[in-house]
């Protein structure tokens, strides 16, 4: 730790010694300091990113998807990352939510509000919310990326309109049952640091 500063050349000598400067009066001066405490005001981020993930895909069945009305949440699926484990679910509107309502099933990745983040900060993903073909024809899939701030159901992307009726209906609802994924490819913890 360093316990001296100063300026090595605060003063030039000869102006110093001048008596009609008024440094040195009678052989003698007065130095004084003045100190100033400034507390570090920067603000930083620190970023922590982790790809390929492992047990990153879950996986869920619904059985009598008519019959569901409004918002149904799968169970809760762990993903770690950088920092910890966090808390998902998939959340599904069969009849669809906001302007998709009636024409739409809208799904939605949501990160749980006891995940374990540190207070402040957020957490970035990139998935995809995947429709099981029954038969194994083709998965219908949405990839997206959100920004999660844990503390409530932080709900990702944009995923209002996911899949239209028609769509729905060619092989991947069959027998009332809907197979629905997520898959979590890339986790970033981001937090602000003290």
């Amino acid at each position: 730790m360093k316990t001296e500063w100063g300026l090595r050349k605060l003063l030039p000598l000869d102006t110093f010694s001048d008596a009609s400067h008024g440094f040195l009066v009678e052989d003698s001066c007065i130095i004084g300091v003045e100190l100033f405490l400034v507390r570090d005001m920067a603000k930083g981020e620190s970023m922590s990113l982790v790809k390929d993930l492992k047990q990153n895909t879950y996986t869920w069945r619904i059985d009598g998807l008519s019959e569901k009305r409004e918002r149904e949440l799968s169970g809760q699926f762990v993903v770690g990352g950088p920092g910890g484990d966090y808390k998902w679910f998939i959340c599904i509107y069969p009849r669809g939510r906001g302007n998709a309502e009636g024409k739409f099933t809208s799904v939605y990745l949501y990160m749980g509000k006891y995940s374990q983040v540190p207070k402040g900060g957020k957490v970035y993903a990139e998935y995809k919310l995947r429709i099981k073909h029954h038969f194994g024809k083709g998965d219908y899939v949405k990839e997206d990326r959100y920004w999660f701030t844990p503390g409530c159901y932080s709900e990702g992307g944009k995923s209002e309109a996911f899949i239209d009726s028609p769509t729905l209906k060619n092989g991947l609802l069959l027998n009332d049952c809907l197979v629905v994924e997520a898959e979590i490819m890339t986790v970033c913890l981001v937090k602000g640091l003290n």
